[in-house]
């Protein structure tokens, strides 16, 4: 059975990197920047656990009219079984009148995450083009509490 929490210590840090492999993430880059994140005002992280073990993971920043979501991934052995539907479902139920906004910016190269974000109902509000030539586009996906409200109804 899926659970969510409130990322722990750093042995959740440590399932989170292992999602990476692979992919040119050092554990100690990985760590570090975990760490900064875990420090920063207004940072929350999530995470989906099935027998003790990090399966999935939502972070973003409460900003003061919206909250920013940061990364999300879902391990690759336990896709398509509703956790990263479970885990941003957590977050919209956070959406307020204080905060009525979720925007969440993505590379453009990372296709399975614009059609999963897609395919949960958050629409793709435009493009963020890069000013910098080694860097990616970025797409921004989004919704408010009245869509959200919308959608329920």
């Amino acid at each position: 059975m899926i659970t969510t929490r409130w990322m722990g210590g750093p042995a959740d840090v440590q399932q989170i990197i292992a999602f990476y492999e692979g992919r040119q993430v050092t554990y100690a880059a990985a760590t570090q920047a975990a760490e900064k994140h875990r420090k920063t005002p207004g940072w929350c992280c999530l995470v989906a656990v099935e027998d003790d073990t990090v399966v999935g993971f939502l972070s973003w920043l409460e900003r003061p009219y919206y909250l920013d979501v940061q990364g999300f991934g879902v391990h690759s052995d336990h896709r398509r079984r509703g956790i990263g539907r479970l885990l941003f479902d957590q977050i919209r139920g956070r959406l307020s009148d204080r905060r009525p906004h979720l925007l969440c910016e993505v590379p453009d190269d990372l296709l399975p995450a614009h059609l999963f974000l897609k395919a949960i109902g958050l629409p793709c509000l435009g493009v963020k083009r890069s000013s910098v030539a080694d860097e990616t586009d970025r797409y921004v996906f989004g919704l408010d509490n009245l869509t959200t409200a919308a959608m329920a109804g």
